[in-house]
Formats: C-alpha cells, structure tokens, sequence
C-alpha cells in the first residue's frame, strides 16, 4: 500500500492492467460461455447416488383430506393460519398476503388442474 501511494505510476499500471484484463476475460459473452461449459460439465457427471423417490408430503389435518390441494387456499380465504409441520411445508415461500403476484400463481396453478 505504501508503495502504491509513494508511486503513481505503479498504481496507474496495475489500473491499465486491471482495465485490459476485464476488457479481454470478463465480457458478458465469456462469462456466460464460461457458466454454460460449467452447467454442461455438471450435467455430464453421472449421479453419486442413485436418484431416490422424493416421498409425498403427508396430510397436515382434516382439510387438508377433504379438500387436497385447495386447501391452502381455503385457509386463505377465511384467514385460518395453519401451523405447518416443517419450514419446506408451506407453499409459496414467498407467499404474502394481498401480494397480487401470488394471487396470479395460485390462478395459474389451479388452471393446470
């Protein structure tokens, strides 16, 4: 640091060298070839692991049983909360209430049946 304040030159260098290397390495074509032989060598790989069915989440009470997968809504609708049995058991984490982006996800889901 004290040589980069007792010679600007030095610090005028390595600003130029920062500047020509950015220019040449980090254009946005590079980068996103880069991330694109990243995410392409990722998926060559075969799995560690044999891939495991990913079991249904299980009933969390009576309306959940009657009314599946609008049930959710329902609670919404009459401002009935629902203590959820683990954090990934709520759906959309990103639910708020009178969030008109939410509303249109839950329109689009119920159309795809």
């Amino acid at each position: 640091m004290k040589r980069l304040v007792s010679e600007p030159q030095l610090l005028a260098r390595l600003r130029r060298a920062a500047w020509e290397f950015a220019d040449r390495e980090l254009r946005i074509e590079q980068t996103l070839a880069s991330w694109q032989r990243a995410f392409d060598a990722c998926l060559a790989v075969a799995p560690a692991i044999a891939a495991a069915a990913v079991p249904l989440p299980w009933s969390r009470g009576r309306l959940d049983r009657l009314a599946g997968p609008y049930a959710e809504s329902i609670r919404r609708a009459l401002g009935i909360g629902m203590l959820h049995n683990e954090s990934g058991a709520e759906w959309p984490h990103t639910y708020h209430a009178g969030d008109a982006r939410a509303a249109a996800i839950d329109v689009a889901v119920r159309e795809l049946g």
